[in-house]
């Protein structure tokens, strides 16, 4: 998620790679540049552990559709430039509205956003999927009171917060229990 990173305090990875030749970075072209269903990356990291991946690496393990998206989507700054300012303005709206609203969330760096919901928030995904906008239930990770959600357009917002807000309105415990 590195290219969603605006805080200019936050540390570079690439910058770990001086002097450590065990240490390999890992990127991935699904996020800002929209190709998570070609799951197409990348790795930088020393000629040795380079040489030993390519070892390891079975022929054909990229196909040429995706490489040839990879190079192209590289090419074309002005979607990453609106996808950064598409995440920047949906993170602004929804930090807004979840304030507004008093509940509570992690500020981010990348696309989504951890929300907690408390004791309901497994409940409240299903509801949201019921209403056919899919949330990720964070249980799995250790984190049941939470929910993940992406940073959409701005009508997808929109419709996430008009359903949370109704979905936690409706019910008996209400927003108070969120905390």
């Amino acid at each position: 998620y590195y290219e969603y990173v605006e805080d200019t305090n936050y540390p570079q990875s690439i910058d770990l790679l001086d002097g450590n030749s065990n240490i390999i970075i890992l990127r991935t072209f699904s996020k800002i540049y929209g190709l998570a269903g070609l799951r197409v990356g990348y790795g930088v990291g020393s000629p040795e552990i380079i040489e030993l991946l390519n070892k390891a690496r079975p022929p054909f393990n990229v196909n040429s559709l995706a490489q040839a998206a990879a190079l192209a989507s590289l090419e074309d700054k002005d979607q990453v430039d609106r996808s950064k300012i598409l995440v920047r303005e949906g993170k602004e709206f929804l930090y807004s509205n979840l304030r507004r609203l008093k509940i509570f969330f992690i500020p981010t760096q990348a696309n989504f956003i951890l929300i907690k919901l408390g004791k309901k928030a497994k409940d409240v995904a299903a509801k949201l999927l019921k209403k056919g906008i899919i949330v990720r239930g964070m249980g799995a990770y250790n984190l049941p009171h939470y929910i993940r959600v992406t940073i959409g357009t701005k009508p997808q917002n929109e419709e996430f917060i008009k359903n949370l807000q109704t979905i936690l309105s409706s019910r008996q415990e209400g927003f108070n229990n969120c905390h």
